[in-house]
């Protein structure tokens, strides 16, 4: 994956991977992966894919927190992208 990544093209891309997890119709991001038929069998199979696509550990806790395909792409994109440039140091004077 390039180091640019963009959160529509991960939302998009997580909502796949969940559609073909869980079956059905489209999910929407804000979609509870449990209320919706996601079932905790299915999660190994859920992370697998995540990981394999985008190269991150999501943790368990942080999806039985809040388990919505928005939290889970949020995730995606705080790690992918770089981190802020250091605070320029200035001198007085």
């Amino acid at each position: 994956m390039a180091d640019e990544i963009s959160k529509p093209s991960v939302e998009k891309t997580v909502l796949d991977i969940w559609q073909r997890n869980i079956g059905g119709a489209r999910p929407a991001l804000d979609d509870d992966y449990f209320m919706i038929g996601g079932q905790s069998l299915q999660l190994v199979r859920l992370f697998l894919a995540i990981n394999e696509q985008f190269s991150v550990s999501y943790p368990v806790n942080t999806f039985y927190a809040r388990p919505t395909a928005r939290a889970m792409a949020d995730f995606i994109v705080a790690q992918k992208s770089p981190p802020p440039p250091p605070p320029v140091k200035r001198k007085d004077g």
